[in-house]
């Protein structure tokens, strides 16, 4: 698997995971993820049991921005 699938696989995740969320929409989850650092944690730890490198977080990041694109509406 190349790392462009890899961010993307990783990204799809955490976007699912933001979805779920019932106390918040997904735009407030979306939000808060991208600029709360705790929440980050919780959320990748959720999804892989571990801290991410921070290099894969910011890719993670990076393209979480580019395909919340396609979920707005």
């Amino acid at each position: 698997m190349n790392r462009v699938n890899f961010f993307d696989r990783v990204a799809n995740q955490i976007l699912e995971e933001l979805s779920v969320n019932d106390s918040s929409s997904f735009e407030e989850n979306v939000d808060k993820f991208l600029n709360d650092i705790e929440f980050q944690n919780f959320i990748l730890r959720k999804n892989f049991l571990q801290p991410l490198p921070s290099v894969v977080t910011a890719s993670v990041l990076s393209t979480i921005i580019i395909n919340c694109n396609k979920y707005k509406v």
